[in-house]
């Protein structure tokens, strides 16, 4: 049974290291602050219908130009499923994943279709970096058992739904 209490999912991120880079590659957790960029203000919430305050990123691409980190947030994507990706990476990541990447919206696209569901893209200038965690790769699984309450105007039996109605385009 999924762990759906916020508190112990802080705890469960907070005891890895704190770190201030970021890898292709890598899985990290990290506070997001959707609007801290002052023009992002004017955008009413119910706009942007949802967002992950705490995402689970798998990194991909980073656009050091733009500022932006491109990633899929393992949060959009179904307990069941998320087990099913953990197996496929694992596969890749022997002996290490980073030799994959970076890689592309459209290498991941080809790879895992129906995950872009939840690649998202991030800027770093909205992430918290006293609460960015890389979490190793041997502890993604315990990561995953939490379906903690850390989006804005959604609930995770939503994006479920989503997900679930989501049909990529071939």
């Amino acid at each position: 049974m999924p762990n759906t209490n916020f508190n112990e999912y802080l705890k469960f991120i907070r005891q890895f290291e704190n770190t201030t880079k970021i890898f292709s590659g890598n899985l990290y957790v990290y506070r997001y602050f959707f609007r801290k960029n002052p023009k992002f203000n004017k955008i009413p919430l119910d706009i942007v219908k949802f967002y992950d305050r705490w995402p689970a990123v798998l990194v991909f691409e980073i656009d050091k130009k733009n500022r932006t980190i491109y990633g899929l947030n393992l949060h959009q994507i179904p307990l069941k499923a998320r087990l099913f990706w953990l197996e496929r990476i694992a596969k890749l990541k022997k002996p290490n994943v980073a030799r994959f990447f970076p890689m592309t919206y459209k290498i991941f696209r080809r790879l895992w279709r129906k995950a872009i569901f939840g690649v998202r893209q991030y800027k770093v200038n909205r992430v918290d970096f006293k609460e960015l965690r890389k979490i190793p790769f041997e502890n993604w699984e315990e990561l995953f058992d939490f379906t903690a309450k850390t989006y804005h105007n959604a609930n995770i039996n939503e994006i479920d739904k989503r997900f679930l109605k989501f049909k990529p385009k071939p």
